[in-house]
Formats: structure tokens, sequence, C-alpha cells
């Protein structure tokens, strides 16, 4: 949608996808064309990696994009230090071994350096992407889960109500120190759930952007 309404306005557009390494680079140029290409790569990608190098992507944003542009930053940051990041899901949301740190002490991002540098040279607006099905558990037993990015397992009792209140804790916790950490960096955050209108999130976000502006 963006992309479609950057091409009405006549600006270029262009595509960083990144896993643990950069998947696909797309240089951004005008013209619908150019976007119906962007959206057939989006479709048909196929990453290479598993992890999430946040770090490393910035880094290569600064090297290839020189000029200042608005940069749209979608993504889960549900990362860690890139390819060697091999801590289960759950451990993640913990902000370390479950058990060993309190919700929300640790940052979701954990280098930050690339990340400021782009917000400083660009107009970086982080879409963050959030899934109410992961926040809570179901009461269902000895559940098994499985880190999509590092295959790692960890077992969990979702039987246990302290479990699951445990669970939702260390996950909303880490979702508010996403945001706070953003908002350090100077970073406007669009939040997107998976089970509402994004598009009301992007029209709320852009009013209020220009109401903004124009007290600025």
């Amino acid at each position: 949608v963006v992309s479609f309404a950057a091409a009405r306005q006549n600006d270029r557009v262009g595509l960083l996808a990144f896993s643990d390494r950069i998947e696909l680079f797309v240089p951004a140029k005008k013209g619908i064309t150019h976007v119906l290409r962007i959206v057939r790569e989006i479709l048909s990608i196929q990453p290479a990696g598993t992890g999430t190098d946040l770090a490393g992507a910035m880094r290569y944003l600064n090297l290839v994009l020189r000029r200042r542009a608005t940069v749209f930053l979608i993504s889960d940051f549900l990362c860690g230090g890139g390819a060697d990041d091999v801590l289960p899901w759950w451990s993640r949301l913990a902000g370390g071994p479950a058990g060993s740190r309190e919700a929300g002490t640790s940052a979701p991002i954990p280098s930050t350096t690339d990340l400021r540098m782009a917000a400083r040279r660009h107009d970086l607006i982080a879409a963050s992407i959030f899934d109410p099905r992961e926040a809570e558990l179901p009461p269902a037993g000895m559940v098994e889960l499985e880190d999509a990015e590092s295959g790692r397992l960890t077992l969990l009792d979702t039987g246990s109500r302290r479990v699951r209140r445990d669970y939702e804790r260390r996950s909303r916790g880490r979702r508010e120190a996403l945001s706070r950490q953003l908002r350090e960096l100077g970073i406007d955050e669009i939040p997107i759930r998976t089970d509402a209108s994004w598009v009301d999130r992007l029209v709320r976000f852009f009013r209020m952007r220009e109401r903004r502006a124009a007290w600025a």
C-alpha cells in the first residue's frame, strides 16, 4: 500500500529484505511497473537465512542509501544478535533463559548503533508486527515450542496458571520495552496487530504526523 501510494506521488520505491543476511536488495526507482516488480519479489522470495540480523540490515542500508529517504522497517523485532542467536523464543521473551530476568528489563533490540545511525540519516518508521496468538498460552498441558529461527525447542507446562501469567507478562513487557526503545532512538512506531485492520493504523499514524508537522 505504501509503495503504491509513493508511486502515485511519483516517488521512488525500493526494497531491502533481510533475515540473518541480506536476502534481496532492489534499488529505488519510480513507476508502477517497478512497484509491481517489488510486490512480485516479496511474494516469491525464499529466504536462505533463518535468523534476524537487524543490525546487519541497517548497516547495509546505511551503505547503499546515501540520500535521505523515508524508510519503513517492517518486522516483529523478535531479533537477537544475528545468526548466532540460538535462544528459544520463550527465552527471548523472558530477556534471557526463562526466569532469569524480570519482564522488559532487557533491550528487545540488542545492538542499536547502526539503527540509530539510520534513524539520523533517514525518516525511519518502524512497523512492529504483533500476533496476539503469540502473547498468550492456552491451557493445553505440556507443550513443546519450537523457535522458528533457531529450531531450538522449549518445553512449557501451559496447564500452570503461573506459567501462563508469566508468559503473558513477559510478552507484554517485551512489547512495552520495544516501544520505549524505539522512542529513545527517535523512531516513530506503527504497532500493527495481525488480527486488526492495518489500514486504520496507517491512517491514524499519518494524521498524527500531519498534526505534529502543523505544530512544528
